[in-house]
Order: structure tokens, then C-alpha cells, then sequence
């Protein structure tokens, strides 16, 4: 649960709820599917950014990573180099 904002009431409270989460590694040009990482949610991705990758880099060669700014990082950023 998150602090509640200045002045606001207890009913006011922001609570957070657990989700299914998905992460995924895709090939772009043909859609396939490489590796994924199944957790609860919500989370930050910017840890999850290197497994992936090794599961991903188990199945084919890649020379190019896109991501989204869920996982920039520099640590990533170094490992992906």
C-alpha cells in the first residue's frame, strides 16, 4: 500500500493489486516467441532484463535488443553490449 496523499482521508488510501505479469522476448520479423519470465505484479522490469536475454540468446544469435524503458538501465545497457 501506498502513503496516502497530504490531506487526505483514510478511506483515500491507494492500494496496489497483485496481477499476472508477463515478460516476454519475441524475434520481430516473424514473431516468434524465444523466452519468458512469469510473475506477480506489479514490479519494476529492469532486473528481469538479463535472465530474459539468456533464455533468449539459448534459443538464437541476436544482434539487436529492443526494449522498452522498463528496462533502461546502464547495467543492461553494458550487459546487452
Amino acid at each position: 500500500m501506498r502513503r496516502r496523499a497530504k490531506g487526505a482521508t483514510a478511506q483515500q488510501k491507494v492500494r496496489y493489486r497483485r496481477f499476472a505479469k508477463l515478460e516476454a522476448a519475441f524475434e520481430c520479423d516473424t514473431h516468434i516467441l524465444l523466452a519468458v519470465i512469469p510473475r506477480r505484479g506489479p514490479a519494476v522490469d529492469t532486473d528481469r532484463f538479463v535472465p530474459l536475454l539468456e533464455k533468449a540468446l539459448g534459443r538464437v544469435k541476436i544482434e539487436t535488443a529492443p526494449a522498452d524503458a522498463g528496462n533502461d538501465s546502464e547495467p543492461n545497457h553494458v550487459y546487452a553490449r
